[in-house]
C-alpha cells in the first residue's frame, strides 16, 4: 500500500466534501476531519448543500473502512485527501461525487497551492 494512502474508518459526515474518521498510521490511530481533494461541494447553508451531504453519507455510511489518500494538510492539521472504498485505486468517493453532480471539481494542484498560501481554509 502506498505510504500516503491510509486505512480509515468512517464516524460521520460533515458536509458534502468534509468527512470526520479515525485515520490509522502506523501504531496510531487519530480521529480528523478529511477535506476532501479535487472537488467543491455547497455548504449546508447553500443551494445543494444537505443534498449534497445526505447523497456522501448513502456511500459513507458509519463504521464503513475507506482508504484516505493525503495530499497535504492544512494549518488547522486537516488533511485534503482523496477517499476510496477499496485499496486497490479505482474511481474515488470524490470523483463520484463530481460525477454524481453534488459537488465542482477543483484542480489539486490549485487547492494544495492555496494550502501552502494560508488561502484555503
Amino acid at each position: 500500500m502506498d505510504i500516503n494512502i491510509q486505512k480509515a474508518q468512517i464516524l460521520r459526515i460533515s458536509d458534502g466534501d468534509t468527512v470526520v474518521c479515525n485515520i490509522r498510521w502506523l501504531d496510531l490511530t487519530k480521529t480528523c476531519r478529511v477535506r476532501m481533494a479535487s472537488m467543491y461541494a455547497p455548504e449546508l447553508t447553500e443551494a445543494g448543500g444537505v443534498e449534497s451531504r445526505n447523497y456522501l453519507a448513502s456511500i459513507l455510511t458509519p463504521q464503513l473502512q475507506i482508504f484516505v489518500q493525503c495530499h497535504i494538510v492544512d494549518k488547522f492539521a486537516r488533511p485534503l485527501g482523496t477517499v476510496y472504498l477499496s485499496q486497490k485505486v479505482t474511481k474515488s468517493v470524490n470523483q463520484m461525487m463530481v460525477d454524481a453532480g453534488h459537488a465542482k471539481p477543483l484542480n489539486i494542484k490549485t487547492q494544495i497551492a492555496q494550502i501552502k498560501r494560508g488561502l484555503l481554509l
